[in-house]
């Protein structure tokens, strides 16, 4: 008998925190059944489009990924003025899409960018779930869990700070397989970096972190004052330019990327 076809979206985006998890998740159903039909609903930020591509090119035809409009959570009254239009709207445009062609599930990645899909599907009776790889859930997250079958969590005291009405599960987070393939000697040769060195990695993750960025610039003397080490830094699109003076001016054996898939 031959198998049902299948079709998983996967929902969500914005960092790379947030498009990794699915992207291995991916991978993981490719190796299952390779004739999946995957759809990735995303941001529109650009680091979406670039990790998913990075993974399966430009598609085979069973890959696509659909940017979605979607607005972040209101911070303020004003701001939720637009929000709960667009919130509605990005909904409505999951609900038609998986009228359309129906899933076989919904995976949410957390955050906003994962929650018109997931409410679209909890509505239309698609079976669903959410991954949340944070301690502490998020504002989105904590709304999603009660309109989620199961919420998967890296941390046991996630489910802590969630509804207890949730169908919590311990799962980890899922990471990518080249990470159990990295070694030392092919990172020194990739980053140009002296094997011969001690060396610290400074990261605020995809998009960067301003405070990490302005601690480490502010403690640039120490840096300099220890002999035999090296730093590979990911400052972010934003503050590259900075940071590299920053490491320059202090005489501090340094990589400063604004990002980096490796």
């Amino acid at each position: 008998m031959a198998q049902k076809s299948m079709h998983i979206v996967f929902a969500g985006g914005g960092t790379g925190g947030h498009v990794y998890p699915l992207v291995c998740i991916a991978n993981a159903v490719r190796r299952i059944r390779p004739d999946a039909r995957l759809t990735f609903l995303t941001t529109d930020r650009p680091i979406d489009g670039r990790v998913i591509a990075g993974v399966f090119g430009n598609g085979d035809g069973a890959v696509s990924v659909v940017p979605q409009g979607i607005r972040p959570l209101p911070r303020s009254i004003r701001e939720a003025v637009g929000f709960l239009p667009a919130w509605r709207s990005s909904v409505s445009r999951c609900r038609a899409m998986f009228e359309g062609d129906r899933p076989t599930s919904v995976i949410g990645s957390g955050g906003y960018g994962s929650g018109p899909a997931v409410c679209a599907a909890k509505a239309l009776g698609i079976r669903n779930a959410l991954l949340n790889p944070d301690a502490i859930p998020g504002k989105a997250n904590r709304y999603l869990a009660r309109r989620t079958e199961t919420v998967f969590v890296q941390w046991a005291i996630a489910a802590e700070h969630l509804p207890a009405t949730a169908d919590v599960r311990l799962s980890g987070c899922p990471v990518r397989e080249a990470f159990f393939q990295a070694n030392r000697p092919n990172g020194m040769k990739r980053f140009g970096l002296d094997p011969a060195r001690r060396t610290l990695v400074v990261t605020g993750a995809s998009q960067g972190s301003r405070s990490i960025n302005r601690a480490v610039v502010a403690g640039m003397n120490r840096w300099s004052a220890v002999p035999g080490w090296q730093m590979v830094h990911l400052a972010g699109a934003g503050d590259g330019d900075e940071v590299r003076a920053a490491y320059a001016e202090g005489k501090v054996r340094a990589v400063v990327l604004d990002y980096t898939e490796d």
